[in-house]
């Protein structure tokens, strides 16, 4: 193991969410240190997947995070819930899978957001049709 890397796979000194517990308190603090934190730091691996399961009503802000693992997304990408649908597809590590997939989100009044319509469907069928080689049907 690189002797610059922790057991979790970040660099020494990176502060990592060690727990789902541990990422709910960060993000409903009243601190900004903190709760900015919940949106920053990366967590160590099998968190996510516990906050999803353990506290559903904060996916949202597991794809809001701005380190969270593609594998994490992919499971994201189909939620129920249109806001974290919309967070999903505002991550530009997404793979042209996962872009067709919300491209394809027909579930108009509850799935995307009105304003997400024009804003995110259409450029995310503009990047699957250039990867894909496909036509636009916008």
């Amino acid at each position: 193991m690189d002797e610059n890397i922790n057991a979790f796979g970040f660099p020494w000194g990176r502060r990592v969410i060690e727990s789902a517990d541990e990422f709910i308190r960060l993000r409903f603090s009243d601190t900004p240190e903190e709760y900015n934190r919940a949106s920053s730091d990366p967590a160590a691996p099998g968190v996510w997947q516990e906050v999803i399961e353990q506290y559903p009503e904060a996916r949202f802000w597991v794809a809001h995070n701005k380190t969270v693992p593609l594998d994490i997304l992919a499971r994201l990408v189909t939620d129920p819930d249109p806001r974290v649908r919309y967070a999903v597809a505002t991550k530009r590590m997404l793979t042209s899978e996962l872009l067709s997939r919300l491209a394809a989100d027909t579930d108009e009044p509850s799935g995307w957001p009105s304003h997400a319509t024009s804003e995110l469907r259409e450029p995310c069928l503009r990047n699957c049709n250039q990867i894909h080689g496909a036509k636009s049907e916008t």
